[in-house]
């Protein structure tokens, strides 16, 4: 019994470890976001502080028109750049999310398998049915986990193939009004 006890414990302590590595994982995605948003918040800062003192110090209408041209020249540009690096941050931690999951849930199917290996040969005489009604719910989890991880792939895979198609057309509608 105190092999089970160790067992059931072991099986504990590998989901809590599991816990933390993905909070700590995704905590790191969102300390990302935040230095992002601030050099981005930073950099706007600083560039349109110069572009409102152009446009504060044009002489005439041409000048002003042409200090607000210059002003929001760059901002489709900037926005392409950030929405390219959030892309980056959320697929890195969703990548490394995944990994860190699947690895988990892998190790710690197999400690639940151990665990129910030796609570069955250590049940009563007659426990065989139960035994195998357990076993048989924890494959089924098992393989609903592993749809799951799979579903999540493609779906991942999907969003990554419509942003990448969705900031190429961006990039070429930029380029085509910088043209014009």
């Amino acid at each position: 019994m105190t092999t089970n006890t160790a067992q059931f414990a072991a099986v504990q302590q590998s989901a809590l470890e599991t816990l933390l590595g993905l909070t700590t994982t995704a905590f790191s995605g969102v300390e990302k976001l935040v230095d992002l948003n601030l050099e981005v918040a930073k950099s706007q800062f600083a560039g349109r502080a110069d572009g409102v003192k152009q446009v504060l110090a044009a002489k005439d209408a041409q000048g002003l028109l042409a200090a607000q041209r210059d002003l929001l020249k760059p901002v489709a540009q900037e926005a392409l750049d950030y929405s390219r690096r959030v892309y980056e941050i959320a697929s890195q931690t969703q990548t490394e999310l995944t990994s860190t999951a699947s690895a988990q849930l892998a190790a710690g199917a197999k400690k639940v398998e151990e665990l129910m290996e030796s609570l069955a040969q250590n049940a009563p005489v007659g426990a065989d049915a139960a035994v195998a009604a357990v076993r048989s719910a924890i494959q089924a989890a098992n393989s609903a986990a592993s749809t799951v991880q799979k579903a999540a792939a493609q779906a991942g895979e999907f969003a990554r193939t419509n942003y990448k198609a969705a900031t190429e057309a961006v990039t070429r509608a930029t380029g085509e009004a910088k043209k014009a």
